[in-house]
């Protein structure tokens, strides 16, 4: 790492928290980032309709379970997170504004069709794996700094 040339590196992995592969590269851990509870909780809604959660990843396979469960059970429970946590308004599907009402963001849920469903489960899937935070300091400019 000191040839990166630079004062500090910083790592956020979902690796990391499997792997030590950052730590054993000279950087320190310094957080574990976990999801929130809606976000469990949907993971859980979903995990009692059926889904392997750890196969949420394949839009082809949360299609055929959306058509197995049906459209509108998978609609409340994205409806419940956004309503318990509207962070993930923007985050699990493109809208036009910055920041989309809960009833805005239901309505467009509601109107899309399985692979559209399918792909925010994907995305979903993506956003609540835990994340490790790692840090490394350059101590060349520490001593430069301090000189």
């Amino acid at each position: 790492m000191p040839k990166a040339g630079t004062p500090h590196v910083e790592l956020i992995a979902v690796m990391a928290k499997y792997n030590p592969f950052g730590e054993r590269g000279g950087l320190t851990k310094m957080a574990e980032i976990k999801q929130s509870k809606g976000a469990m909780d949907a993971l859980n809604k979903l995990e009692d309709l059926g889904f392997n959660t750890n196969l949420l990843g394949s839009s082809n396979y949360d299609a055929k379970k959306i058509k197995e469960v049906g459209k509108d059970k998978i609609v409340k429970i994205l409806e419940k997170l956004s309503n318990s946590e509207g962070g993930w308004r923007k985050r699990l599907l493109p809208f036009p504004k910055v920041y989309p009402s809960h009833k805005e963001w239901v309505e467009k849920i509601m109107n899309l069709d399985e692979e559209g469903l399918a792909k925010v489960l994907k995305k979903l899937s993506f956003l609540v794996q835990a994340k490790v935070y790692l840090f490394w300091r350059n101590p060349s400019y520490l001593h430069a700094a301090n000189s």
